[in-house]
């Protein structure tokens, strides 16, 4: 393997890690995102299946969270408050009352590159000054991007606080494996090993738990995305979709996208309990991806693994970091044929 450093700017830049066959991986230090991601179908022809910014300056000013780390919270936080040793504490909102994700996908990131024989690693850092965000705590984030022969994509997420503060760190990378990121994926086929998911309130905030099983969130046997978008089921007309929390069974691989026509696979493994599943049902249409395509909604899925969403009013405390208490956690993307 081998790589490329671009500076865009003074400040951003874009490190591009291939593989001897030609698949290949573009990150950007802005937001320490994923900017493209290049393998192939079964044909042994290489597409691009995530989608991109054409302009990586965009990266900072990411609405979508496109390929972006995701920090301090990923996802959302009910009425922007969190309580930490019985304070409660006030953060500021970003959608209505509530606060999405926080800003770690607006920020440049430092990164170091490891190179291997199979494989390259970018390590990218961040130091979070407590009060940023308004969550407490001095954080120092690294976050491991390793991609190697087998077209497989690792996340490491380490991080350490000098605090007690809520931390929930993911990737926003949106999915279309025809290669093609301005087709819809309906013929794409999905299954999660997953025993329960959270019901969201009208205004996206999950809620409480439900089981999968016989409803219309069982992915137990895979599912054409098809089928799912036209179901008359609430919790998927409210949001238009997927935007859902999964709970993952520990049967590996807890996820499998499929689709059939190019022959591509995605399988993830990760060691979070949970995992948000988005369908790109508020994509930005006016957004122009890489290779100068136009976006379209429901033309790509997230798999956010995550902790639970944090929430005090519905005692959810999972992504509680205690002081000097190490986070770590690791998330797999494999990249096959059928």
């Amino acid at each position: 393997m081998n790589y490329v450093v671009n500076a865009v700017t003074q400040d951003i830049h874009t490190i591009t890690l291939n593989a001897k066959d030609g698949a290949n991986i573009v990150l950007t230090n802005a937001g320490a995102a994923i900017v493209a991601l290049w393998v192939p179908d079964k044909e042994r022809q290489l597409g691009n299946v995530v989608l991109g910014y054409e302009n990586i300056e965009q990266y900072l000013n990411n609405d979508m969270a496109l390929g972006a780390t995701i920090g301090r919270h990923a996802g959302r936080i009910e009425q922007a408050q969190i309580c930490i040793n019985g304070a409660q504490i006030q953060l500021p909102a970003n959608e209505g009352p509530h606060l999405l994700h926080g800003n770690f996908s607006s920020l440049l990131w430092n990164y170091e590159i490891i190179e291997r024989a199979d494989d390259i690693s970018v390590i990218f850092t961040l130091h979070s000054d407590a009060g940023s965000d308004g969550f407490p705590g001095n954080v120092d984030v690294n976050v491991t991007m390793t991609f190697n022969e087998a077209h497989e994509l690792r996340i490491d997420y380490d991080a350490l606080s000098d605090a007690k503060t809520v931390l929930n760190l993911t990737n926003h990378s949106y999915f279309n494996l025809s290669g093609h990121p301005f087709q819809p994926i309906g013929d794409h086929l999905l299954e999660v090993k997953s025993d329960y998911y959270l019901e969201l309130a009208e205004d996206s905030i999950p809620t409480y738990a439900k089981a999968t099983r016989n409803s219309s969130f069982d992915f137990s046997e895979p599912q054409l995305l098809a089928h799912l978008f036209d179901k008359d089921d609430v919790q998927l007309t409210r949001g238009g979709g997927l935007d859902h929390p999964f709970h993952l069974l520990p049967q590996q691989p807890q996820i499998r996208l499929v689709e059939p026509h190019v022959g591509r696979v995605l399988t993830v493994e990760t060691s979070y309990p949970f995992a948000v599943i988005y369908s790109g049902n508020n994509i930005d249409e006016t957004a122009i991806l890489t290779e100068h395509l136009q976006a379209k909604k429901q033309s790509a899925i997230c798999f956010e693994t995550q902790l639970a969403p944090y929430s005090h009013f519905k005692k959810r405390f999972d992504a509680e970091l205690a002081a000097n208490q190490r986070y770590h956690y690791t998330t797999n993307f494999r990249f096959t044929t059928l």
